[in-house]
């Protein structure tokens, strides 16, 4: 039974990209329908990311959509670095943060970071609870004399710290 719904799954995304841009959206949730009843939800989420992600750049928000949908890392990471290699930081910053992982928020504050946008890389260093990235901001405050602001970056740490243990 599973697998004549993962085929009915596979016909629905079939019939989804040849073509018929108005019918797109409507196959494709009869899809997910189907790849969920067959338990196969995150690997239906991950094929139509790659049928997204064919069609190329500009497809790519709704590849990875599919692909978070898909806990497809890889994928997301494989556009991330897509969008860094053509010089697009700022959308391989935003890509690496959809991770919601340590690395993901390290890597997005970390091109922040060298783009001397602080605030937005301690945004991500505190999503991700990426204490090393907090830590070398700080750093860079003392140096610039500047200690109380490095004192609240590091008491805000703290904090974010003690919520995720609480979580």
């Amino acid at each position: 039974k599973k697998e004549g719904m993962k085929k009915l799954a596979e016909t629905y995304v079939e019939d989804a990209f040849s073509g018929d841009e108005k019918n797109e959206p409507k196959a494709l949730r009869k899809a997910m329908d189907f790849y969920t009843k067959a338990e196969a939800t995150k690997e239906g989420a991950r094929a139509i990311g790659d049928r997204y992600y064919e069609k190329g750049a500009a497809s790519y928000p709704k590849a990875l959509e599919y692909y978070l949908i898909g806990d497809a890392a890889v994928k997301v990471e494989q556009i991330a670095k897509e969008f860094s290699d053509k010089g697009d930081d700022t959308k391989a910053a935003e890509t690496y943060l959809k991770l919601k992982t340590h690395d993901g928020a390290k890597m997005a504050g970390d091109i922040y970071y060298n783009k001397k946008e602080f605030q937005k890389a301690i945004d991500a260093y505190l999503s991700g609870g990426v204490e090393e990235g907090i830590q070398k901001y700080a750093n860079y405050l003392y140096g610039e004399s500047r200690n109380e602001e490095a004192d609240n970056l590091l008491m805000r740490l703290g904090d974010a710290f003690a919520e995720k243990k609480n979580d």
